[in-house]
């Protein structure tokens, strides 16, 4: 994990240090973080399995990312919610 002797990755970390990302706009204090990208590729994962998977095909997973990217732009959490 994350967290141990040594060790501190502050914001890039989820569950305890267990999924981290690297900070996007390298900045630890300020916009994206770590942890904001490890639960944004979840939530993808979960849109393709629960809408894409059975069929392969995905309309309402690629219709989440076209929105995502056209009203999010990078990430914004109360966008994403509300996409």
């Amino acid at each position: 994990g994350c967290y141990g002797e040594g060790f501190n990755c502050g914001n890039l970390c989820t569950n305890n240090g267990r999924y981290c990302a690297t900070d996007p706009d390298n900045d630890l204090t300020y916009g994206v973080s770590g942890s904001d990208v490890v639960r944004e590729n979840l939530r993808i994962t979960c849109i393709w399995k629960v809408y894409g998977e059975a069929d392969g095909i995905g309309e309402k997973w690629f219709d989440y990312l076209t929105l995502f990217k056209r009203r999010c732009g990078l990430f914004d959490q109360g966008c994403v919610d509300r996409v």
